[in-house]
């Protein structure tokens, strides 16, 4: 063990609000956000769309509808997420919704590129703190912090709208490490601070935060240990003691998140492909970061795995010989310090869950998933600037700051020039073909962005090119069915599915036979679009959509007793699906089963109150039991979810005149023609006969309006 000198342990003689340094810390860490801000102000104009911003925004009934139950359903879903397909994260889900419930929304981004700039440049501030309690150091923790706060790497959780996890996540371990080292300081002071268990509590909350944030900070327990090893030199058994508490968190933490990314995503073990691809995985990506760490050029959200995954690849090549050389180098440090060995060793950490050991991407590096571990290498940076601060060498001093500001300025100059690709999604991903023109996944998610954009012509020929890099992908061969569909060219898009499916090279056959059942569906054969439906449900028994597509197929074919039961198993798989409540009930109705079909109607509207059909379904009901107040209150949102639906604003009129709101009524019978002069049920009410003479007959007449015996789209 050892131990710091009494010099260095006495903590408690001058605390640290009054130290001259601290003093001189607290202005230049405003200082140091303002410029982090400043430099990465154009990313509060993005407009990009990146790979997962449709399930954590776009796509997020949850996060676009703010409310208590979504809260709950992100907390409460611990092992088996639904509102996002992945780890548990509830924090995070919840700050994105919170951003909404501010304005943000699909169509505007900027509430939530504003928070996510605030929590970046916050980290800054934090992290210039962190490194001052590490070293007693102002100015060395300061500019170490900027270099930090500016660099490139830093750019991508801002403004991807999927990765708050990342910024939220650094926001608490950052307070989590900054509040253990206070708690060391003041447990090895002479005498003990009195404050030190509070600090300690403080450190393990904001642990648990970070962790519910974004899981990939298990590591941060250890980190804590290496921390103790250099610079707090307080490493020992009762240090050991103190981390039990991390150590169960992390323990459980990777469990759950193991656990959830598997059964929500896609979690592919190390036994499932070549051992060897463990080191040459590690090697790459170890001198990978580094080399981008030190000149961030050409960077991407998108690095695809090197192909072939050997040494006759460069890359691996130059992997292998740069982490040997890296560890020679550390190696030869430990003669004299314990800085880059430490520094380092606490980088490897906790990036570590993320080198694709385990893997859950198809991509082998990413520049947010070094984002927090970069802390790491901002301590040896910090360590060296601090050199120049010994023995008051004022030279030195003066020559660190001008090398760090000119190395400032050439990071902020990179930074604001990468932060023009994210502009909008055509620019963002022409930007990534450039880089990696035989990458299929870029290909692909830049026609679906062109297809977002309705240039069909243009987003068909980027499917093709994905095609001819990957003819068995899946997700490309779904899309460009979607695509000819959409441009009105169905058989062609079944001709397509047809084919894949005889394709040896195709990875999946799923979602390809649920398309190719909604396209014979609605070519009319509807026993055949069952069929494929059926098929889709046994190559993916576990997916609830599977099932829904299935059950859907059965009720139109009015096979409405087999319907329900295979609708009861997809809510087995997923009971917090309105859609599958709603068509549910559709057939509980056709089966004369009423009051189970409202209690799932009335279900699917707790799940989704912004769900139109299941409440215009649930009014036709209750006014048909004779709830005519009740039934208004459900009908009257979804006209305002769906204004421009004729049938809905039909019955709409009837149920506000039988509860006495004549003028309503006839307002709405008015809109109803303005939208289709030749509604005749609008014109018989509103033209030929006065509301009291056909009061009996407007509620007995059996509107034309619900499609009760539709399931939802």
């Amino acid at each position: 063990m050892t131990h710091a000198s009494l010099a260095e342990r006495d903590y408690s003689k001058t605390t640290e609000r009054h130290s001259p340094e601290f003093r001189t810390l607290t202005w230049l860490i405003p200082c140091v956000m303002l410029v982090t801000a400043v430099a990465h102000w154009p990313a509060l104009s993005a407009r990009a769309v990146s790979f997962d911003d449709h399930q954590y925004l776009l796509q997020n009934p949850l996060v676009k509808t703010p409310s208590w139950n979504s809260v709950q359903r992100f907390f409460t879903e611990v092992l088996k997420p639904s509102s996002v397909a992945g780890y548990y994260q509830p924090l995070s889900m919840t700050s994105l919704m919170l951003d909404v419930a501010m304005g943000g929304s699909p169509q505007n981004f900027e509430p939530l590129h504003r928070t996510s700039l605030l929590l970046h440049t916050l980290n800054t501030g934090l992290l210039a703190l962190l490194l001052y309690r590490l070293f007693r150091k102002a100015w060395p923790a300061a500019l170490a912090a900027l270099l930090f706060g500016v660099h490139p790497l830093t750019i991508e959780p801002i403004p991807w709208i999927g990765e708050r996890k990342t910024l939220l996540a650094a926001f608490f371990a950052l307070i989590s490490l900054c509040c253990y080292v206070r708690y060391a300081r003041s447990r090895d002071s002479i005498p003990a601070a009195d404050d030190a268990p509070r600090w300690y509590m403080f450190s393990l909350a904001a642990f648990l935060l970070a962790l519910l944030s974004k899981p990939t900070t298990v590591p941060l327990s250890i980190a804590m240990i290496l921390i103790d090893l250099w610079p707090l030199r307080r490493f020992g058994k009762k240090t050991l003691i103190e981390k039990i508490p991390f150590l169960a968190l992390t323990a459980l933490f990777a469990v759950i998140t193991i656990v959830s990314q598997g059964r929500s995503s896609v979690a592919t073990m190390p036994t499932e492909y070549p051992i060897s691809r463990i080191p040459l995985t590690l090697c790459h990506n170890i001198f990978f970061y580094l080399w981008k760490f030190v000149w961030p050029v050409n960077l991407s959200s998108h690095y695809p795995f090197p192909s072939p995954m050997d040494l006759s690849h460069p890359m691996i090549r130059a992997g292998l010989i740069g982490t040997a050389l890296l560890a020679a180098f550390v190696l030869a440090s430990l003669r004299r310090t314990p800085a880059a060995a430490i520094g380092w060793l606490v980088w490897f950490v906790m990036i570590l869950p993320t080198m694709q050991i385990v893997g859950f991407s198809d991509v082998i590096a990413s520049d947010k998933y070094f984002y927090l571990p970069a802390v790491g290498l901002m301590m040896i940076v910090a360590w060296v600037l601090g050199l120049a601060w010994e023995k008051s060498r004022p030279v030195a001093r003066r020559a660190a700051i001008l090398a760090v500001v000119a190395v400032t300025i050439g990071l902020t100059t990179a930074t604001r020039a990468h932060l023009s690709v994210w502009v909008d999604s055509p620019t963002f991903y022409q930007y990534m073909i450039r880089l990696t023109p035989n990458s299929a996944a870029l290909h692909n998610n830049y026609a679906v962005e062109l297809v977002n954009m309705q240039k069909l012509p243009e987003a068909i020929e980027e499917y093709r090119k994905a095609l001819s890099i990957d003819p068995g992908d899946e997700r490309t061969i779904t899309n460009i069915g979607v695509a000819l569909r959409a441009a009105g060219k169905p058989y062609e898009a079944i001709r397509l599915y047809k084919e894949a499916l005889n394709n040896p090279k195709l990875s999946h056959s799923y979602s390809i036979l649920v398309n190719l059942g909604t396209l014979t569906a609605e070519q009319g054969d509807t026993e055949m679009a069952t069929e494929y439906f059926r098929v889709a449900r046994m190559e993916n028994p576990k997916s609830a959509e599977a099932q829904t597509n299935y059950a859907n197929g059965l009720l139109t074919s009015g096979k409405y007793a087999e319907a329900v039961e295979a609708y009861r198993e997809a809510l087995e798989l997923r009971p917090d699906i309105a859609d599958i409540h709603n068509n549910l009930a559709v057939a509980l109705n056709d089966l004369g089963r009423t009051e189970e079909a409202i209690q799932h109607f009335n279900m699917a509207v707790v799940l989704d109150p912004n769900h139109a059909g299941a409440r215009s379904n649930l009014a036709l009901h209750l006014a048909q039991l004779g709830q005519l107040q009740e039934a208004l209150t459900h009908v009257r949102v979804a006209v305002k979810l769906q204004p421009n639906n004729t049938e809905l604003l039909y019955m709409a009129s009837q149920l506000e005149f039988n509860t006495g709101h004549a003028e309503e009524s006839k307002e709405l019978l008015r809109r109803v023609l303005a939208i289709d002069p030749g509604f005749e049920p609008a014109k018989e009410l509103l033209d030929q006969f006065t509301f009291k003479q056909t009061a009996d007959r407007v509620m007995t007449t059996q509107p034309t309006t619900t499609q009760a015996s539709k399931p939802a789209p």
